[in-house]
């Protein structure tokens, strides 16, 4: 009795034992925590693989895929960070140092310039090699620095040499493919979507446009002969017509700062017909065209948006003048594809503004890539994009011909009446007067 009753006092001590106890609590803990785990081994991260690397092989040796990737040329690519790299936006004093403004400037092209997933921003922070915030402030930076150039780079000021010689391009531009009495049409303007992927969450059905997307909508002047921008408006939604939205233009608001005496801008039929805004004839509603009417709007390129297989069937039309807003709107898709559809949560005013400075910039880039080729004498590159876009629309659209290219409206027939459309009969005159003595 005696003995058995020392043996329970001994276990008893042992099971006490602190030792005991906290090995005790610690294995409870354990398995609270393998109950509550749903991996028992974490799979490692994978490592990133930045491809970064390769614009500097590529630049050399492999042009064409520097292109591909950046949406322009090596060539251009440096004379871009000539431009924007003495910004005080990428000088500061922080501990933390900033990506060098090359890899900064390649970040926002590859974003820029794709569309769809390829354009995520984790998609961009895995091909850089960097977290998804350092590519939001990659952007951010680069943006800024670009809306620095805004003025220098679109403008239209006859006291601007580059503005007159332009002005007078445009002119025989457009004499040498019409008639000399055309020549005073040296720009164009034209409307476009830039789609939105999904509905904004703020006054959402505001941006809701005719062909059921959501939408801003933006209308842009441009010189026909090397599709220079000199004037825009952007931001406004998609369900404003075009007649209203270009009312937000300088051009529309004083045009007398562009216009002398008969000298015009080329529109589509969805514009208001004014001596300094030409535009197509309308088919009346149940009724047609003369073969006068109809062979005006076939030099103006008979309208606005003809299906895509009509550009195929018609080459020579892209000599046209008002095809070269078609064209340029190719071209500028087709390079930042991101204006496809932009990705962008419009939730706050401030959504807003910051999807319209992402085009703002992208316009900007636009006229800043005109320029240096046109300085340094290389070959315009918008031809490859505008053929890129049009490849990218046939896909999307399985190469279905839409549209009537003599549109049917409330149109005037041969009804007469105010000062532009007196004045478009009379270019008229003079075209038909040309083709007779050709």
């Amino acid at each position: 009795m005696h003995s058995h009753s020392d043996s329970e006092s001994s276990d008893d001590f042992i099971i006490n034992t602190p030792a005991i106890i906290n090995f005790h609590n610690a294995i409870s803990a354990l398995y609270d925590e393998v109950e509550k785990t749903r991996v028992l081994n974490n799979r490692p991260r994978p490592s990133r693989a930045p491809q970064l690397h390769l614009l500097d092989e590529w630049k050399i040796d492999h042009p064409e895929l520097f292109q591909r990737k950046l949406r322009v040329n090596p060539e251009v690519f440096t004379c871009i960070i000539d431009k924007i790299s003495a910004h005080p936006i990428f000088h500061n004093a922080s501990n933390n140092p900033q990506l060098p403004v090359p890899i900064q400037l390649a970040i926002f092209l590859n974003a820029a310039g794709h569309y769809g997933n390829a354009a995520t921003s984790q998609d961009i922070a895995e091909w850089a090699g960097v977290s998804v915030g350092t590519v939001h402030n990659c952007y951010k930076r680069v943006m800024i620095a670009i809306l620095a150039q805004h003025d220098d780079l679109i403008h239209f000021d006859m006291e601007n040499p580059r503005d007159v010689a332009d002005k007078r391009k445009a002119k025989e531009y457009a004499e040498v493919r019409t008639c000399s009495q055309w020549k005073g049409g040296f720009l164009c303007v034209d409307g476009t979507p830039f789609n939105l992927f999904q509905k904004p969450g703020w006054h959402g059905e505001g941006f809701f446009d005719r062909k059921s997307n959501y939408s801003l909508s933006n209308q842009i002047v441009i010189f026909p002969h090397n599709l220079r921008i000199v004037d825009y408006s952007i931001g406004v939604p998609g369900s404003l017509h075009d007649s209203n939205a270009f009312q937000h233009t300088l051009c529309a608001q004083s045009p007398e700062s562009f216009f002398g005496n008969n000298e015009w801008l080329w529109a589509d039929s969805a514009y208001a017909c004014h001596k300094w805004c030409v535009v197509p004839f309308k088919k009346p509603t149940g009724g047609s065209l003369s073969w006068a009417q109809k062979t005006f709007n076939y030099h103006l390129s008979r309208v606005c948006h003809p299906p895509l297989s009509y550009y195929r069937k018609n080459i020579n039309l892209s000599n046209k003048i008002r095809v070269r807003s078609e064209h340029f709107y190719g071209s500028l898709k087709g390079r930042f594809q991101s204006l496809r559809e932009l990705r962008v949560q419009i939730q706050t005013p401030d959504d807003l503004q910051y999807a319209t400075t992402w085009i703002r910039c992208c316009l900007i880039l636009h006229n800043m890539i005109v320029e240096i080729e046109e300085d340094f004498g290389l070959a315009p590159s918008h031809d490859q994009f505008a053929r890129e876009y049009e490849r990218l629309q046939e896909e999307r659209e399985g190469g279905n011909d839409e549209g009537d290219l003599d549109e049917e409206g409330g149109g005037e027939g041969n009804f007469i009446g105010s000062a532009g459309q007196r004045f478009r009969n009379t270019l008229m005159d003079h075209l038909l007067q040309h083709l007779n003595h050709e």
